[in-house]
């Protein structure tokens, strides 16, 4: 009988964001939304003084195209804000799911539907299979970092099933024609995307750490 050989793994460690770097997508956030009102004045405003004047002419006056051009720029701006912030939540979703792949080599039976990071981020891009991709997600984080959790004698300090749950209603919501609802949808949908992620990121803190494990 050959002698059984026993030998270590070493399971890397995944580095959470800087909070410093959410924080200033949260902002970033608030900036683009408040430059989002603006342009859409600064663009808005001139063309009805100019429709008001009886239509558009082939020269706009000197306030109305300098209020255009301002409000351009500043949908520019609100658009890289925008996208800023969109990539940062991306990194954190991905780190976030890369740091659950350590529990199929823990806990295989407990990993079997687990989505590669890859898997989980790309998801949220296809049109429609989204709204309901969300919600497993984000929930999967509790599910699956409860286990690595206790595997690794750790403490999750990650998103609840029930928070996830609460943001992928919320972005449903905010999706709709709730046109009356829709300023207080994007403000909450603001909050609770920034707190998602600082909780995500808690998560790759604690069970991120590098670790080794017999086979």
């Amino acid at each position: 009988i050959e002698p059984k050989v026993e030998y270590q793994v070493t399971i890397p460690q995944v580095e959470p964001v800087s909070r410093g770097l959410i924080t200033f997508a949260f902002i970033s956030t608030w900036i683009a939304i408040a430059l989002g009102i603006i342009s859409s004045l600064l663009f808005l405003i001139p063309m009805a003084g100019e429709l008001s004047r009886g239509g558009l002419r082939d020269e706009l006056s000197g306030v109305a195209a300098g209020g255009i051009i301002l409000g351009v720029l500043a949908m520019s701006v609100f658009m890289a804000a925008m996208l800023f912030t969109a990539i940062v939540y991306m990194v954190v979703l991905y780190r976030g799911w890369k740091c659950l792949q350590s529990l199929r080599l823990i806990s295989p039976g407990s990993a079997l539907d687990m989505p590669t990071p890859g898997t989980a981020l790309g998801l949220l891009f296809i049109p429609m299979y989204n709204f309901y991709w969300i919600f497993p997600c984000y929930m999967g984080f509790e599910k699956y970092g409860v286990e690595l959790a206790r595997a690794r004698g750790l403490t999750y300090k990650g998103p609840t099933s029930g928070f996830a749950k609460g943001f992928g209603i919320l972005c449903l919501l905010s999706v709709t024609l709730l046109l009356p609802l829709f300023p207080l949808l994007i403000v909450a949908l603001t909050i609770m995307s920034y707190m998602l992620a600082l909780r995500i990121n808690d998560m790759i803190t604690v069970l991120g750490r590098p670790f080794m494990i017999d086979r």
